[in-house]
Formats: structure tokens, sequence, C-alpha cells
């Protein structure tokens, strides 16, 4: 009967280890890619604003003449100004994507543009005064009004009040996309404590068949503990350079340059989990060689 325990130890053991280690990336996937100030503060540190202002800038110069150098200085001041309308903006799209991806509400983000627009239009009129104005002089009245009118009608058409993202403007096949990764996501953020629930039926099962004896209780969870500890730790150090391999040559070289502080920020919270689990493990063992002692003094 003591051989059986014992098998049967081992493989609940065995159970215990593999329910640590996913215990481990659930718990750093809810704290971590799940957590709105985690993600906000990645974002910061990637500074997509200027990842995406350098682009349209690229592309704005390519179509303006070389002459109007001033319209370029322009461009420039109103993305400085737009600045911290597109944070603000970011982060609430941010708050707004995960809390449909967790499931807690449906997807409907309205995005104001009235203050963008209006700094658009401050900036614009601002570059009509200084320098166009003085061009259209030989012009008549009528026509330098109608002109500028034309410009802010533009302006106009070109920028709503808002834009609305919900499932309708993504269509069938990305909806359904997420629809799946809403599901999986579910399963994750219920997962830790399915797993903590399981983490303690397993100890109870071990410490049932031994008897409650807490040397034996304590050799049998403590080995799975520094294995799920040893484990999670070495996967922190090969998971880095895993997913860098994974990524598109097509990213911008300014995101791949940020990227593995990014992954290390992630990998962090694993290895910190890591470390816990293994000196837990760890200080079982320790007991059990102290009680183990404490029975053969010899």
């Amino acid at each position: 009967m003591k051989i059986f325990n014992g098998i049967f130890s081992v493989l609940l053991g065995l159970l215990l280890t593999v329910t640590l280690i996913i215990l481990g990336g659930i718990i750093t996937l809810q704290n971590t890619i799940l957590n709105t100030d985690f993600v906000i503060s990645e974002m910061e540190k990637l500074d997509v604003y200027s990842i995406i202002t350098d682009r349209i800038k690229l592309q704005l110069n390519d179509q303006l003449p070389t002459e109007v150098a001033y319209v370029e200085e322009k461009i420039d001041e109103t993305i400085i100004e737009l600045k911290p309308w597109f944070n603000k903006q970011a982060n609430f799209i941010i708050c707004e994507g995960l809390a449909y991806i967790k499931g807690e509400q449906n997807l409907h983000i309205v995005i104001s543009l009235i203050e963008a627009k209006e700094i658009i239009q401050e900036n614009v009129e601002e570059a009509i005064e200084e320098f166009l104005l003085p061009e259209l002089q030989a012009f008549p009245p009528d026509i330098t009004q109608l002109l500028i009118s034309q410009i802010y009608t533009e302006i106009d058409k070109q920028i709503p009040e808002q834009i609305e993202i919900d499932e309708a403007l993504l269509g069938t096949e990305i909806v359904l996309q997420l629809h799946q990764v809403r599901k999986t996501v579910g399963y994750i953020m219920v997962g830790d404590k399915i797993l903590f629930g399981l983490m303690a039926v397993l100890i109870l099962f071990i410490s049932l068949l031994q008897r409650w004896k807490l040397k034996s209780i304590a050799i049998y969870t403590g080995i799975p503990f520094i294995t799920a500890g040893v484990f999670t730790l070495i996967a922190t150090l090969i998971t880095g350079s895993f997913i860098l391999g994974l990524l598109p040559s097509e990213l911008p070289a300014q995101i791949i340059s940020i990227l593995p502080a990014v992954i290390s920020d992630i990998s962090s919270l694993l290895r910190i989990y890591g470390i816990i689990i293994l000196i837990t493990g760890i200080a079982l063992t320790l007991l059990y060689g102290k009680l183990r002692a404490e029975d053969n003094p010899d």
C-alpha cells in the first residue's frame, strides 16, 4: 500500500508541476498584456506617436514643393501640439479595447476629433495669415476670401467630429477572430482561480496519501515546486530571443530596437514568479531534510 501511495503521490506531483508552470504564464499575462496600466506604460516607451508622425511627415515632404519650408515648420508645430491629444485618445482606446477583449463590455469606441480639428484649424489660420495672405494681395478680396473659405471647408470635410469603432466597422472576418480572442482571454481571466483551486486539491490529495505526515508532504510537494521554478526561469531566458525571431522584418526600426526591453518587462514578472516558486520548493525540501534528520539522529 505504501508503494502505491508513493506512486500516486509522484503522479500528483507531476500534475502539480504542470499546474504551477501554467499558473505562472496566466498570472504573467493577466498583469502585463491584459493589464491596462502596463500596456499604456509600454506604449509610452515605444513612442508610437513619433513613429506615426515621422511616417506622415515623410509622405507630406515628398508631396510638398521644396520652396515652402514654412509649411514644414507648421506641420512640425501642429504635430507637437497634437501629441497630448493623441496620447489621451490612445490611452482611452487601450482601456476600452482591453475591456472589450476581456469581455467586460461590447465594442463601441468613440474617438472625439474636435480638439485635434481645432488645433489644425488654428495652425492653418496662422499659416494663411503669415504666409498666404501677403501672396494673395494682388487678387481681389472676394477671390482671396473664397480661397480661404474653401481651405476651411476642405478641413471640415476631411476631419469628422468623431470616429466610432464597433464590430460593424471591423467586418465579419476580424470580428470572428476577435471573438475567438475574447474566448481565450476569458479562460485566462478565470484560469488563475481554477489553477489555485487545483493546486490546493492536489496538495490535499498528496497529504491524504501520505497520511498527513509533514516530512512526506514536504518532499512530494517540494520537488514539483523546484521543478516548476527551474523550468519557469529557463523559459524566461529563452522566450525573449524566440519571440524576437518570429517578428516580421517589416516592423519599423524604432519598434524593433525597443521590443527587447518590452519583452524583458513582461518576462521579469514571470521571473519573479519562478524565483518565488523555486524558493518555496527549496524551503519544503530543506524542511524534509530537517525532519528526516530529527527522525534519524544517528
